[in-house]
C-alpha cells in the first residue's frame, strides 16, 4: 500500500496528472504462461532502475523500489480493464520477459517519465493513443509484433540508439502520420525494421540514413511505395531481402549500392524501374536478386548495359566476377548491346545468369 514516507515532490506529482505515466490494461487478455485473469504484473528489467508509486486503478497503490519487487504483481477483486498510473523512476519499459504482454492495451500518457530502454514485444492489443513522449534519451527502442499499434513516433529521442533492428516488425496496422519526422541520424542498422508492416505507406524519404550499414529485409512484405531516392545509402553493405515480397516500385536510381544484394527484389511483383546507373563494383552477392519480379525487358536491357558500362563493344565499368544473378523470367533483346553485355558477364566475368532468355 501507499507508504506514509512518500516525499512531498511525489505527492505533488500525483496531484498533477499531466506528469503521470499512465496506461490501460485488460486482465482478461490471458494466454499460456500469463498471470490469472484477475491479475497484472508490471513488466520490468533487471537492468533498470525503479523507484515509483503505482496506482492500480482500483483504489489501491504500492511503492516499488526494485525490478523484482513482489508488489509488481497485483490481484484485483474483479477482472476487467483498469488504468494504471506510475509516478517516479521507471527507466526500463520492456515486455521481452513479460507474462502479461497481451494485457497491455494502451499508453495514455508518458507523463514525462525518463525512460531509456523501451522494448515492447508481442503486445498484440497495444494501440498507443498517447500524444506526448517520454523525456529520456533512449538507448534501445522497439515496438514490434504489436499488431494493433499505430501510435505517434516522431518525439522519441533516439540520439542514444544505434540500431533499429526489428523496430516495427509485424506491426500490422502501423502507419503513423509523423514517422517522417523521426530522427534516425545515429542509426546504423534498419534490419527487419518494417518487415511485415502490411499497412505502412507513409513517406520516410526525408530520413537521414547516412550512417546506416544494414538494410536487410527493411521493407520485406510491406505496403510501402513512397520515394526513397533521397536516401544516402553510401555506407550500406547489406541490401539482402530489402524489398522482397513488397509493394515498392519507386525510382532509386540515385542509390549507392554494394555488398550483399541477395534476393533484394525477390517476389516483388510490382518493381519495374531503371537501375542501370548503379555502380556494382563493390557488390559481393546478387543471388536471386529479382527472381519473381516484374522487371520489364527495357529495364533489364538498361541494367545489363549500365552495370557493365557497355559501349563500343567493350565493358567500361569494373564488375565483380563469379556472381549468380537472377531476374526470373524477364527477357532481354537479342542481337544488341544488352545481349553482348550479358554474354560478356557470363563468358568473361563467369556470372551465372537466370532470366527468360533473348527475344
Amino acid at each position: 500500500m501507499l507508504g506514509l514516507g512518500l516525499g512531498l515532490s511525489k505527492i505533488s506529482n500525483l496531484l498533477d496528472k499531466s506528469s503521470i505515466f499512465s496506461w490501460f490494461i485488460d486482465t482478461t487478455k490471458t494466454a499460456s504462461g500469463s498471470t490469472l485473469s484477475v491479475q497484472y504484473e508490471i513488466p520490468t528489467s533487471s537492468l533498470g532502475t525503479y523507484d515509483f508509486v503505482v496506482n492500480w486503478g482500483d483504489g489501491t497503490s504500492d511503492t516499488i523500489n526494485t525490478w523484482d519487487d513482489s508488489n509488481l504483481l497485483h490481484t484485483y477483486s474483479v477482472s476487467g480493464r483498469y488504468t494504471l498510473t506510475i509516478d517516479g523512476v521507471f527507466t526500463h519499459f520492456t515486455t521481452i520477459s513479460s507474462k502479461d504482454e497481451l494485457k497491455l492495451t494502451d499508453v495514455l500518457s508518458w507523463g514525462g517519465v525518463e525512460i531509456t530502454f523501451l522494448d515492447l514485444y508481442g503486445c498484440e492489443n497495444f494501440i498507443g493513443s498517447y500524444t506526448d513522449f517520454p523525456k529520456g534519451v533512449l538507448t534501445t527502442f522497439s515496438i514490434d509484433n504489436c499488431s494493433a499499434f499505430n501510435g505517434l513516433v516522431s518525439g522519441f529521442d533516439l540520439s542514444g540508439v544505434t540500431t533499429l533492428f526489428n523496430v516495427f516488425n509485424s506491426d500490422n496496422l502501423f502507419n503513423p502520420s509523423d514517422i517522417g519526422n523521426l530522427n534516425v541520424s545515429t542509426i546504423n542498422s534498419l534490419r527487419w525494421a518494417f518487415q511485415n508492416c502490411v499497412s505502412f505507406n507513409t513517406s520516410i524519404d526525408s530520413w537521414n540514413v547516412e550512417n546506416v550499414t544494414n538494410l536487410d529485409a527493411t521493407f520485406r512484405n510491406t505496403a510501402y511505395n513512397k520515394s526513397l531516392n533521397s536516401w544516402d545509402t553510401s555506407n550500406v553493405t547489406t541490401f539482402l531481402n530489402c524489398f522482397r515480397d513488397s509493394d515498392f516500385n519507386q525510382d532509386i536510381s540515385a542509390w549507392t549500392v554494394g555488398g550483399n544484394m541477395t534476393e533484394m527484389f525477390r517476389g516483388n511483383t510490382v518493381f519495374n524501374q531503371n537501375i542501370g546507373a548503379w555502380d556494382i563494383s563493390s557488390v559481393t552477392s546478387l543471388t536471386g536478386f529479382a527472381n519473381g519480379s516484374s522487371l520489364s525487358q527495357s529495364n533489364y536491357d538498361a541494367l545489363l548495359i549500365g552495370w557493365t558500362g557497355w559501349s563500343g563493344g567493350v565493358a567500361t565499368k569494373t564488375v565483380p566476377s563469379g556472381l549468380s544473378f537472377s531476374v526470373g523470367t524477364t527477357n532481354f533483346a537479342l542481337g544488341g548491346e544488352a545481349d553482348a553485355a550479358r554474354s560478356w558477364l557470363i563468358v568473361t566475368k563467369l556470372w551465372t545468369i537466370t532470366d527468360g532468355g533473348g527475344i
